[in-house]
């Protein structure tokens, strides 16, 4: 058999952006109901790869001050390694703490926050020692002290200095996912194969 024969678990990808074009929601976290998202900036804004300034996504309301937040779906479980965060940031507005956690389990019972600013602890995860910031076009880039394994992404947020809805340009989440290739084999190939060992150990 040769190596053609073979099949190739695990091949690991380059690191990319895992959460370009996934699905993404949003939820108010406080009753898990769907968070005020507006329609001419739609979620998918935030994961599809465009970081122009006005195409970002826009959630939360005007006259809700509570806690929401968007939820990627990275698809499979994956290696995540760093992520990058852009919000608007024209007039360098410094929104309101924020957490991102990561999560193997979509509905988040088993995560592991890798960034948080919420000193107040708004969204109920922990009080944050991260600072708050003013937005810039770099964004910010959250590099994980481990490569971490999870699924779902998520990001909270309630508002900014002056006012009270979201606005995220670009979620980028950098990492490598199992590549499951196989290279099928030519079974008739195989028994003829087989055939020849048998008959040479007769």
């Amino acid at each position: 058999m040769t190596v053609a024969d073979m099949k190739i678990f695990g091949e690991k990808e380059v690191s990319t952006n895992l959460a370009l074009n996934k699905n993404i929601t949003g939820k108010w976290t406080g009753t898990n109901n769907d968070v005020t998202v507006n329609a001419s900036k739609p979620l998918a804004n935030a994961v599809n790869g465009n970081k122009s300034l006005n195409d970002y996504a826009d959630f939360g309301a005007d006259n809700n001050a509570s806690s929401s937040y968007i939820q990627v779906d990275l698809g499979k479980v994956s290696d995540v390694e760093s992520i990058n965060l852009y919000r608007y940031w024209s007039d360098s507005r410094i929104y309101k703490g924020t957490v991102i956690a990561l999560s193997e389990a979509e509905d988040f019972s088993n995560y592991k926050v890798v960034y948080n600013s919420d000193a107040e602890n708004k969204h109920g995860l922990g009080v944050g020692i991260e600072p708050t910031y003013a937005e810039t076009e770099s964004g910010k880039t959250v590099t994980l002290n481990e490569v971490t394994k999870a699924r779902y992404v998520r990001v909270y947020m309630h508002g900014r200095n002056n006012g009270n809805t979201n606005h995220i340009v670009e979620l980028e989440v950098i990492g490598k996912q199992d590549r499951d290739t196989e290279v099928a084999i030519d079974i008739s190939t195989l028994i003829d194969r087989l055939t020849i060992l048998n008959e040479v150990d007769t």
